[in-house]
């Protein structure tokens, strides 16, 4: 077994072929692809790597194992209770396979294919095929949802798992979620999404060493990234009216939040995001005529003027062009709260709705042209 070349970024193969002239014919022919590859020579073999490495998809061998063809080690992998139970798979076949082996293949979740010989441009399709047929990835909304959970200073809420989870159901999450958080699923997702979903993937790695080894977990805990400030009463008093009104907003009690977000900025006048909270409470409560959206945006630009370097302010303003069908002044706004906080998932959202929504207006429009 070894690993043949590295690619942080590129998907990992693992190659489990018994013929080791074609196995370094295969994975010559990816590595070219841009492909990171593992090989392995067993059924033993092929399910240490599994473990340990964690590939993305395996090419699999029927004969690894003897002179027939044999859906044996695909069976004993998908019994297994860590990553290998839903590895996406092609099974190479050295003869067309039966009704009966080819249906079993894939009732294991293979895909069986058995020309003689396979071009690199149909390795990787191959490839991509496997990865089609696997397990279902989170949607965008999913995935932004999933990366701020694994912020979360509790290793087992960041993973979703109980303290009193197997091991090896751990580890099957935890490759579930490595698989989930590959930029290369991301397509031509913005860079404000691949930048977050990197940072996800060491949150991930983080939360998963603290699991499994206790001196791991007692520095999770004991880390202090932010130490505490001493605050007057006044800022103490401040800052848990802040924390009530976003309780209230997110139970739709808009009224009491703003009420809330007004104390705050009075105990607080030179926070410029709890003013900014203000105006997004008071459009949520009394939203709709122009005098109010004069107001809510007022606050919001004078929260951006209190605070020009916090993320939030700048959101909020978005949010309220947003509602108001001002999109070209709602987009820079957005965009200008992701440059100062890259990682803020609202913010990113934000601004890849609006920019999917240029984009849908761009096709109308030049259909409208054509017509």
């Amino acid at each position: 077994m070894g690993r043949n070349s590295e690619g942080a970024e590129s998907r990992r193969v693992l190659c489990a072929f018994g013929d080791p002239q074609l196995c370094h014919e295969v994975t010559r022919r990816l590595e070219r692809g841009g492909f990171a590859t593992f090989t392995a020579d067993s059924t033993e073999c092929l399910m240490r790597v599994v473990d340990d490495e964690a590939p993305d998809v395996l090419l699999l061998d029927a004969r690894i194992e003897g002179e027939g063809d044999s859906l044996e080690p695909l069976r004993v992998l998908r019994k297994s209770k860590a990553s290998g139970a839903e590895l996406p798979v092609v099974l190479f076949l050295r003869e067309k396979p039966s009704d009966g082996l080819y249906e079993e293949a894939r009732g294991l979740g293979a895909l069986p294919v058995w020309q003689s010989r396979i071009s690199g441009r149909a390795l990787r399709s191959l490839v991509a095929k496997a990865l089609a047929m696997g397990p279902e990835g989170p949607s965008e909304g999913e995935l932004l949802s999933l990366c701020e959970r694994l912020r979360s200073t509790d290793p087992f809420m960041a993973l979703g798992i109980q303290r009193e989870t197997e091991p090896t159901e751990i580890a099957r999450v935890y490759h579930r979620l490595r698989r989930w958080l590959d930029p290369g699923l991301l397509g031509r997702s913005g860079r404000e999404l691949q930048a977050i979903v990197v940072s996800a993937q060491q949150d991930l790695e983080r939360a998963y060493s603290a699991v499994c080894d206790p001196d791991s977990f007692d520095a999770f805990e004991l880390e202090d990234p932010a130490p505490p400030v001493e605050q007057s009463p006044r800022e103490a008093e401040a800052a848990e009216q802040h924390r009530t009104g976003e309780k209230l907003l997110e139970r739709a009690e808009n009224a009491a939040a703003l009420l809330a977000f007004q104390r705050a900025a009075e105990l607080a006048p030179e926070v410029g995001v709890y003013r900014a909270c203000v105006g997004w409470a008071m459009y949520m409560a009394y939203g709709g005529d122009k005098k109010t959206i004069r107001q809510a945006i007022a606050h919001a630009k004078a929260g951006m003027k209190l605070a020009p370097e916090h993320y939030q302010p700048c959101l909020v303003l978005g949010r309220l062009y947003q509602c108001t069908s001002r999109l070209d002044l709602a987009t820079k706004a957005f965009e200008r709260s992701v440059q100062l906080n890259p990682e803020s998932i609202d913010a990113v959202r934000e601004l890849r709705i609006m920019r999917m929504r240029e984009t849908k207006g761009a096709k109308r429009t030049s259909r409208l042209r054509r017509r």
